[in-house]
């Protein structure tokens, strides 16, 4: 229980050059776990990976373990500084390769992860996780075709079941924005059928289907489905509404979309404004239709 002694000691071995890096990397790795239930591990962690990188500041090893720890610890910023630190020593770590792609992919970084996944896909050509990232930063770029070919490559290679998962989501979301709708349900059916209860593409392929007019019984029971795993979503609400909408169920669709305003973020969606009119002009209240309709525009 003696705090102050137990963290003297403790930087006194990681200061020391001498000491085995590998021996380090062990004793902090675990913190990587622990940073989600004990704030005070990740301070503690952070000064141990910055004393590693002084005391072994040639050893790629050294970054990458720092670049996880600030990554856990919601500092992507830093976390990219040392990846790429640790990649300029050392190369050919896939794994470090993987969390920079990561870590772009979640920072809307499109033109980055393109770039770094190009090169990916070159030097690691049967990593499954480089085509999914390639495949993805071009969804981003709106290149459908290469995010098509990209991620299909994927799947011939292989990966574990909730990346491949992903990758059929995504697969989805290129075909659809290509107009190739039937392999864009098709991908739709083969994530639900790994992911039963993936909400996210129950509700982006109800919708779709909705939009044109297709299987509208499937569009509402996946609507419905995804409304009972996340009850609170006003996205998910509207989207129901909009199916009733298109069934022809007038009524039951203001309901939903007005459940769907009593949120501040809906009542700010031009899409929502513009449903919640279309509901009123089909139950011929046209004053309020056009209100709303002027609202979303």
């Amino acid at each position: 229980g003696n705090e102050p002694q137990y963290r003297a000691y403790l930087i006194k071995a990681f200061q020391n050059k001498e000491y085995n890096i590998d021996e380090k990397i062990s004793f902090v790795y675990p913190y990587l776990q622990m940073l989600e239930t004990d704030s005070t591990k990740r301070d503690e962690g952070l000064l141990l990976t910055g004393l590693i990188v002084e005391s072994h500041p040639n050893d790629a090893k050294a970054y990458a373990l720092r670049a996880d720890m600030f990554s856990q610890a919601d500092r992507p910023d830093s976390a990219l500084v040392n990846y790429r630190k640790a990649l300029s020593l050392d190369s050919t770590r896939f794994s470090v390769w993987y969390q920079l792609m990561w870590l772009y992919s979640r920072q809307d970084r499109s033109d980055s992860l393109l770039r770094v996944s190009q090169h990916v896909i070159e030097q690691f050509p049967k990593e499954f996780m480089g085509f999914y990232f390639n495949g993805l930063a071009n969804y981003f770029r709106q290149r459908y075709d290469t995010a098509i070919r990209s991620l299909n490559t994927a799947l011939v290679i292989g990966g574990e079941k909730r990346f491949v998962a992903d990758v059929y989501a995504l697969l989805g979301d290129a075909y659809h924005a290509s107009g190739l709708h039937a392999r864009s349900d098709s991908s739709y059916d083969m994530v639900l059928s790994l992911r039963p209860k993936d909400h996210i593409v129950m509700n982006n392929y109800s919708y779709y289907l909705s939009v044109r007019g297709d299987n509208l019984e499937k569009a509402e029971q996946l609507s419905r489905r995804s409304l009972e795993l996340k009850p609170e979503s006003p996205t998910y609400m509207d989207t129901y509404a909009w199916i009733l909408f298109r069934l022809g169920k007038y009524q039951q669709a203001r309901t939903w979309i007005e459940k769907a305003m009593q949120y501040p973020e809906a009542r700010q969606d031009p899409d929502v404004l513009e449903h919640y009119g279309d509901i009123l002009f089909n139950l011929n209240e046209k004053d309020k239709a056009v209100e709303y309709w002027q609202l979303a525009k």
